[in-house]
């Protein structure tokens, strides 16, 4: 089971972060209502059979950052409820409301070459096609490298 989020609700978030935009870092606008979550492996199974396919399912486990149980380290009920679930308690507590339906927070992320270089890839990858391949390609990197930033700027709390 994961949560999704719909075409709609993908483009009423780029609207929101568009329209709440600053020059101060970088704002994180999840949505408040995840809604339920959706069955992964039932979702596979139907596109495959959609689309009349044999091939098989691989199950990777979760990637970095993700568990599959509640981390006490990153939960504190003192701040869970009142925002996004998508939310840790570093970001929770630093969190406001960004719309009616989705919060925000300003992540500091100290200079970081790889996350830079994730960028101007991206960048350059943007101006020279509009082939979605790369371009989702670089986007993904960008992602992973911005993942790997933030998690390097949270406290340590377990050590």
């Amino acid at each position: 089971m994961f949560y999704a989020q719909s075409a709609t609700e993908s483009a009423q978030l780029l609207l929101i972060a568009g329209l709440r935009s600053r020059g101060d870092g970088v704002r994180v606008h999840p949505i408040r209502d995840l809604g339920w979550p959706v069955n992964l492996l039932g979702l596979a199974i139907g596109a495959l059979r959609q689309a009349g396919s044999s091939l098989p399912i691989y199950f990777s486990g979760f990637e970095k950052g993700y568990y599959n149980t509640i981390r006490p380290e990153l939960f504190d009920p003192a701040t869970a409820g009142g925002v996004t679930p998508l939310f840790n308690k570093f970001e929770a507590a630093a969190a406001g409301q960004s719309s009616p339906t989705t919060d925000v927070f300003t992540l500091d992320i100290d200079p970081n070459p790889p996350l830079d270089e994730a960028m101007g890839a991206l960048e350059r990858t943007c101006a020279r096609t509009e082939d979605p391949r790369p371009i989702r390609i670089a986007l993904d990197d960008v992602a992973r490298s911005l993942q790997d930033a933030s998690h390097e700027a949270m406290p340590n709390v377990t050590g």
